[in-house]
């Protein structure tokens, strides 16, 4: 420690030591990352779970990272069954699949609810699951990137979180020390590739949820991940906040360059909102409720009245009025937002001085409505106190009313703050009018629009007709002189050769001496134009084939503990008996081994092609039908086997919990089968040269 004796010395020394603090704490960065999942987004499938929120941050304090997960997930419908773990890779912005060698996997097994377990891996950018075996996605097992495991050493554990929730949610999570995934030296790949985990103002997500998980581990290690069903989350360049709001984030759909937002500040609290904005729009409300006001007006949720302290911000747990069980107390309503717009549920003016005396919104919600001056862009706007289990609805219309675009956004709880943005919708500049529908009470405040952003021609890039600028020459250049040739090549008429190319030299005629290929490329291999995606679903038939194996092994166990339990009991069966559990056991096993045999009659590569022309779609619905009988037929077997059983032993109710067991896989073939694709594409490939490939 630096020790300051005289007074010059020691002056200079404080300042050195307050400038060290500074740049200490500057170093310090934390981002959060909060999701609500809308009707419209990104790549998202709640097979595994359906998430209703995801909760993340990520910090890094001088070279010391933590790193924290946590995702509450709901029943899609009554009967389903919540997810108990997830596999989950993220970066600073690209999708993170695909990306092999450079980050961390993280598997959470909660399957026991009481006993957590987190392993993080070296991923493999393979499509699948499998970097706890097969660390480079080589195909070949046995050379995993171990980095951490709870089993094995807990010390990066800040804590792990697998809790039902008493509104019937379920919430899963991890809170760490993430500093030895960031130094950690990848087993495969260059170190200086290696990114670990985490992310900055941007978020890049590959998380997978999974039901009924059945995980295996040697010295605490995982030897076989075995989730049944699994849903997905993909996304890129998500935003994410800075604790200091210095985060800078550049989003796929980019929202207006200098939009206007209307925060309602200036007018006063029980002050009718209609023109007071009508250089952007007019306002104007519907009343859920018959008989009641609809009118929009000004609540201040500084000083919340009416009893409504649900609308006051902040939330109480950071120095504000406002009170509720949103997500986290309020903890997105951090920051007072001062007036906002209600729909009244009164309008009383006892005073006659034009504003309604206590301002309070209306249970039974309503609609707000926003005439737009002129075609707008909607970048976002806040939803006040959206109590869970209700929500909103928000329409773009056009000038003829109708919808452009429509999303629903799910309430989070009393006092929440929820920010809406449009820009995943793609194309939000067509909008005449912005309808906002509330199921019950609630408000919203800071509208963010853009109407005019003019470009380098002057043309209003929110013009509901707007398709670039008009003034561009085919070089981008404003009243530029270049034009296009034949060939669709853009340079100055005096470039243009006799042969009507930019730049040519007169050799029109000099054909491509390597041949054309199928899609027209020079040299080519013929697959630049089909289009094609593939998937790899090894794992999914693997699964899929276990189903009837475990039905078979079921049967079996009938038989012998049929066998030994006659024994035991000096009874002894009848040939006729002990003949027909032979046939049944023959049968099972030929059911068993031909859904074995079809589901790898499936091909394990599914090929997604655009090319219609060239590729031609092979349909394997026929093994699906087949394997739905056969699993039938293997749960008839079973009951079968067993109603022998309890024939034979005067039991009516014996070997009840093999029975459903027999039932419940059966209901998973099914289920997990459905989930497979029925189709993939083969195209025709050939070369420049002629040659099929």
């Amino acid at each position: 420690m630096t020790n300051c004796k005289n007074a010059l010395k020691g002056a200079l020394c404080l300042f050195f030591l307050f400038i060290s603090s500074i740049l200490q704490a500057a170093e310090a960065e934390q981002y959060t990352y909060f999701w609500v999942p809308e009707t419209s987004g990104w790549s998202f499938n709640a097979y595994g779970g359906r998430v209703n929120y995801i909760d993340s941050s990520f910090k890094n304090d001088s070279g010391s990272y933590t790193f924290s997960w946590r995702v509450n997930f709901k029943k899609k419908e009554a009967g389903d069954v919540l997810a108990d773990g997830f596999t989950l890779v993220i970066n600073d912005g690209p999708n993170p699949k695909g990306i092999p060698n450079e980050l961390a996997i993280f598997y959470f097994d909660a399957s026991d609810i009481s006993n957590p377990k987190l392993l993080v891996y070296g991923y493999n950018g393979k499509n699948n699951n499998r970097s706890y075996k097969d660390g480079n996605g080589d195909g070949t097992y046995g050379d995993p990137d171990k980095i951490l495991s709870s089993l094995v050493d807990n010390s990066f554990v800040k804590s792990l979180t697998a809790q039902d929730e008493l509104d019937g949610t379920r919430t899963l999570g991890f809170n760490i020390d993430a500093t030895a995934i960031m130094t950690h030296t990848p087993l495969h790949g260059p170190a200086s590739d290696w990114y670990g985990t985490g992310y900055n103002d941007t978020v890049g997500i590959w998380f997978h949820p999974y039901q009924g998980l059945n995980n295996t581990y040697s010295n605490g290690w995982l030897t076989d991940w075995d989730g049944p069903r699994h849903g997905w989350y993909d996304t890129n360049y998500q935003c994410s906040e800075k604790d200091d709001s210095g985060a800078v984030c550049t989003r796929e759909y980019p929202p207006c360059e200098n939009p206007l937002k209307i925060d309602f500040n200036s007018l006063q609290s029980g002050e009718v909102v209609t023109d007071q904005f009508s250089d952007i729009g007019v306002f104007s409300a519907i009343n859920n409720k018959e008989g009641h006001p609809n009118k929009a007006i000004i609540f201040d949720s500084s000083n919340p009245t009416g009893g409504d302290d649900d609308l006051g911000t902040p939330n109480e747990a950071f120095g504000g009025p406002g009170q509720g069980s949103g997500y986290g107390a309020g903890a997105r309503n951090e920051t007072s937002l001062g007036k906002i717009l209600i729909i009244a549920e009164d309008d009383v003016d006892s005073d006659n001085d034009g504003f309604v005396d206590d301002p309070d919104d209306e249970a039974k919600g309503g609609c707000f409505r926003i005439d737009f001056d002129e075609a707008t862009e909607v970048s976002s706007l806040k939803l006040v106190d959206l109590e869970r289990g209700t929500g909103a609805v928000i329409r773009g219309l056009d000038g003829s009313d109708n919808e452009v675009y429509s999303k629903s956004v799910e309430g989070i709880g009393d006092n929440s703050v929820i920010q809406s943005t449009f820009e995943s919708l793609g194309d939000t500049s067509k909008v005449q009018a912005l309808e906002i529908c509330l199921d019950t009470s609630g408000a919203i405040d800071d509208l963010e629009v853009c109407q005019c952003n003019p470009d380098v021609c002057g043309d209003c890039t929110t013009d509901p007709n707007y398709n670039g600028p008009t003034c561009l020459d085919c070089a981008e250049e404003p009243n530029g002189g270049h034009v296009n040739d034949q060939f669709g090549g853009c340079c100055l008429p005096e470039e243009i050769d006799e042969c009507g190319k930019c730049f040519g030299n007169n050799e029109c005629q000099n054909p491509c001496p390597e041949g054309e290929d199928q899609c027209g490329v020079c040299g080519g291999d013929g697959t630049s134009c089909l289009g094609c995606e593939s998937f790899d679903i090894t794992n999914d038939l693997v699964v899929m084939d276990g189903f009837p194996k475990k039905q078979e092994s079921i049967i079996k166990r009938v038989s012998r503990i049929m066998k030994r339990k006659a024994r035991k009991s000096g009874r002894r069966l009848s040939k006729k008996l002990e003949k027909r559990i032979e046939d049944i056991l023959a049968e099972a096993h030929e059911l068993q081994i031909r859904n074995w045999t079809i589901t790898w009659q499936i091909p394990s590569i599914i090929n997604n092609c655009t090319n219609e022309v060239l590729c031609l779609a092979s349909d394997h619905s026929q093994i699906f039908t087949e394997y739905h009988e056969k699993t039938d037929q293997l749960k008839d077997l079973t009951k079968k086997i067993i109603k022998l059983y309890r024939k034979f032993f005067n039991s009516r109710k014996g070997l009840k919990k093999l029975l459903k067991k027999s039932r419940d896989l059966a209901e998973q073939a099914h289920a997990h089968a459905d989930t497979i694709p029925r189709t993939t594409d083969t195209c025709g490939v050939s070369n420049g040269g002629g040659g099929l490939l």
